[in-house]
Parts: C-alpha cells; sequence; structure tokens
C-alpha cells in the first residue's frame, strides 16, 4: 500500500468520512514531439474515482525545463476555465480537497494551486501530508524559533520586511508559544523595540549573533549551478541556532527568507552570515538534508517557510518546503507574505498547528499548507490503533495519551532522539502481507525497543516492558 493510500486509509478508518483528493501528475508524449505534455488531475473520494482531466502544461504555465523554471514568475501562472469548470462539476460540496503529486511530478509541487483556485473554487485547498505517525507533543508551551536571514541587495530593506512580519504575528501567539528570535545583528535592537511595543515582550527571546564566526565552507553562489549536499550541519545560521538552542526542546521553526533552485535540487537561500566576518564566504544555501538535519537534532516537528515580496526565486522555496515535508511528521507551510495583506493567513495556521482540536482548516491563497487530514484532532493521539501502539511501547516520551510532561521536562537531546524513533516507526504504517515483511518489520522493532529502553535508562522515564512481538518481558 502507498503512502497516500494508507492516508486515503487511516482518514476512512477514524473519521468516517472519505478524503476527497486532486492527484496531480505530468503525462508526456511518447515517440511523439508534436503533441504537448499534459498535466493530469484525478480526482477521488476515498478509493472511488470522480473524475479525471488531462490540461497542456503550457496552460498552466508549468515549465518544462531548468532554464524556463529559473525565469518563471508568479504571474505567469493561470488555471484555465476549462479546468475550473470541472472541478466546479465533479467536486462534492462543502468539503476540503487535498492534493498529492503522483510520479512523475516535476516542478508541479512548486505550482502556487492555493492561490490560484482557493477562492475560486471555494473551499480550503491543502497539501497530503503522508507521514503517518503523529508527534508526541509537550502539555503545556510550545517552543518556536524565528529565522529571519535576508539578502542585502533584496531592493527592500530588511528591517521593512521583519518589521511587517512582526506585525503579522497572531496577537494570540504568546499564550501558545516561547518564541526564540534570530535575525542580523543590525536588526536585533530594532526587532526588540518593535516587539516590547506589541506587546510581546515575556514571551520572545531575541538572540544576539556571535562577533565572529568561521565559516565552514565556501559559498561561491553566484556561479552555483546546484544546491551542494553535505553530511553534517555546515551553514553559519543553522549552527548559530542549534548551539543557541542547547538547553531548549524546540516544536516549531519559522523562516523568513527566499528560496534558491539548483538542476536538481531546491535550497534555503540564507545570507551569507549573521554577523560580521572577515573569514571565507560562508555557504548560503541550504539543501533539504542539511535541513532535515538541523530540524532532527532540535527537535522539531513543524517548519514554517514566509516568503517576503521580493523573492526572486519563489519557485525555489516552495520546492523546498514540498521537499521537506516528508521529513516532518507534523505540518509544513509556505506562506506569501506579499498576499496575506490582513495577516489572517498566518494566524488561522498557527491556531491550526497549536490548537488543532480548536481551528478550523486554514483556507487562504496565502498559505500552502501540507498536513496529514487528522491533524486537526486530539493532541498526543495517534491516526489509527496500530500507530497507536507502536508509538506508545517503541518510544521513551510516548508511553501515555497526555504528552510530555513539563515537570521534569526532558532534556533536549532526549526530544530529539523521539523525533527520530517516531520516523522510523511512521515507515511501518502498513501491517506486514508476508513471511519477509514479517521478519523485517520484526528487527526494526526490536532495534526500536532497545534504543527506547536505553533512552529511558539515562533518562530515568522507565522502558516499556513489551518484546518486540508485543509479549511481556521477564
Amino acid at each position: 500500500m502507498s503512502a497516500i493510500s494508507n492516508v486515503v486509509r487511516q482518514v476512512r478508518d477514524r473519521q468516517g468520512t472519505p478524503l476527497l483528493l486532486c492527484r496531480i501528475r505530468l503525462d508526456f508524449p511518447s515517440n511523439d514531439a508534436r503533441k504537448p505534455t499534459n498535466v493530469v488531475f484525478d480526482l477521488t473520494v476515498g478509493t472511488e474515482t470522480i473524475g479525471s482531466i488531462s490540461i497542456p502544461a503550457t496552460q498552466i504555465g508549468v515549465p518544462m525545463r531548468y532554464s524556463e523554471a529559473r525565469l518563471l514568475r508568479m504571474a505567469d501562472y493561470r488555471l484555465p476555465p476549462s479546468l475550473l469548470d470541472y472541478m466546479r462539476e465533479r467536486l462534492p460540496p462543502d468539503q476540503p480537497l487535498y492534493l498529492a503529486f503522483d510520479s512523475p511530478n516535476g516542478y508541479l509541487p512548486g505550482v502556487p494551486w492555493e492561490k490560484l483556485a482557493t477562492v475560486a473554487l471555494r473551499r480550503p485547498i491543502l497539501r497530503l501530508g503522508v507521514v503517518s505517525v503523529r508527534p508526541v507533543l509537550p502539555q503545556q508551551t510550545m517552543d518556536v524559533v524565528y529565522c529571519c536571514s535576508l539578502p542585502p541587495n533584496a531592493g527592500i530593506s530588511p528591517a521593512v520586511v521583519v518589521t511587517d512580519f512582526i506585525r503579522q504575528l497572531p496577537r494570540q501567539l504568546p499564550q501558545l508559544a516561547q518564541l526564540h528570535v534570530f535575525t542580523h545583528r543590525s536588526l536585533t535592537s530594532l526587532l526588540q523595540r518593535k516587539i516590547e511595543s506589541l506587546g510581546l515582550g515575556g514571551r520572545v527571546v531575541v538572540y544576539t549573533p556571535p562577533e565572529m564566526a568561521m565559516c565552514p565552507i565556501e559559498g561561491g553562489s553566484n556561479t552555483l549551478s546546484d544546491v551542494p549536499e553535505v553530511s553534517q550541519i555546515q551553514n553559519p545560521w543553522l549552527l548559530w541556532m542549534r548551539d543557541s538552542l542547547r538547553q531548549v526542546s524546540i516544536d516549531g521553526v519559522h523562516f523568513v527568507c527566499t528560496g534558491y533552485l539548483g538542476r536538481t535540487k531546491a535550497g534555503l537561500r540564507l545570507s551569507e552570515a549573521p554577523m560580521q566576518t572577515d573569514q571565507m564566504r560562508c555557504a548560503e544555501i541550504v539543501s533539504t538534508r542539511e535541513l532535515a538535519m538541523f530540524l532532527q537534532q532540535i527537535g522539531a516537528w513543524s517548519v514554517a517557510f514566509s516568503s517576503p515580496p521580493f523573492n526572486s526565486c519563489d519557485l525555489g522555496l516552495r520546492m523546498l518546503c514540498h521537499q521537506i515535508s516528508s521529513s516532518i511528521s507534523g505540518p509544513t507551510a509556505f506562506h506569501d507574505i506579499g498576499t496575506d495583506i490582513d495577516a489572517n493567513a498566518l494566524s488561522m495556521l498557527y491556531r491550526y498547528v497549536f490548537v488543532p482540536q480548536d481551528a478550523p482548516l486554514p483556507a487562504s491563497p496565502a498559505l500552502a499548507l501540507s498536513t496529514h487530514p487528522s491533524w486537526a484532532g486530539v493532541v498526543n493521539q495517534q491516526w489509527d490503533d496500530r500507530m497507536d501502539r507502536l508509538v506508545r511501547e517503541y518510544t521513551v516520551l510516548g508511553q501515555t495519551n497526555s504528552g510530555i510532561e513539563p515537570n521534569p521536562a526532558p532534556a533536549p537531546w532526549v526530544t530529539a532522539q523521539q523525533r527520530i524513533l517516531e520516523k522510523s516507526i511512521s515507515d511501518l504504517a502498513n501491517e506486514p502481507t508476508s513471511p519477509a515483511e514479517k521478519a523485517r518489520e520484526d528487527g526494526i522493532l526490536a532495534a526500536l525497543k532497545f534504543t527506547s529502553d536505553l533512552l529511558a535508562k539515562y533518562t530515568g522515564r522507565g522502558g516499556n516492558d513489551k518484546d518486540s512481538s508485543g509479549g511481556t518481558t521477564s
């Protein structure tokens, strides 16, 4: 069973209602260059197909080559009336529409589908999150990191962007989360004053960059044609944040930055360094892999990217958001600052992420939100009985449905290990259907049990008393 099919099953079993899904893929012409490449939209309700339509990619503005993608502007995208009319005719009313991208999909995940169709179809449009395990969350306040890193030649003052972004923060956010803010040294004083003027002080910590830092690798972004891969965290921004947060377990990270589109990968573009430095040029492009390592090491289960109005590579940031979503067990979001004029989208997003049981599904052209359909439910409860058992028996912080206890709070490294265990369990969403699959699962569960019991020994939280086959150990 595929990851998409497994989510459809989980929604049916838990919510009792079939999932409305649009699966999107490219259809390349075979042996005839004169025929156009089409974008195929397959509509399903649960396991029932309710329609399928093909539209030439050129009518939507989807780039087929890297050279086209690099020059693309947001204004180049459009949805033809024939597609919208077909959707209105086939889609049942009053249901959110989830998008999933089948192979081959090329740059399809980078298309702003929500911006093009949310108002036209009059419904929430979301992207299907396929991670099958729900993170174990703290019982009390969350901790969220903000990183605002903007290039010096952006054509707009970073101070203006930072001020506008702070103004967009939901007023109830201090009651939901402790905020940890990282930005350029030149902006820290301005940011602190703005936060205090909005009454957000006390729950916000603004970190001051170090005076000097050695940049691990050379950047050379002017001639970079692809996103560099690394085996460890090397970007100075990520290192600064990780090292400053060694005593804090982080839940979510929110970047305000621009993107980068390489020939084969997308990246996060951060300015050269958060501080003045005379050392070698720093690597400013962060790959999906490096970002995933950073999120894992600080224990984060959700990430968002706010794109400033001057972002010259909106497509790169959107593609990165799509790629990282499969590594995160909670919601992943792209936020368009320029489209979110009244800041309502950001407010809806935060309520949905941090208070899901009380929040409606976000519906905004300014958001591209990847989430499991059952996220808007009671926190710290898994989406089916199998996941509930695996998280309870094979993780160190998942023994109860009440969440992570604040007294005593686990060390940040323990929370980070919990996220690793959860990610491993998410790969076991499907019951084994053959002796070989059962043997493989037993081996994985034995390794998970050993790891969780070892962590429990050093944290004093007590290991579970189940063996890998569900029996009781003596």
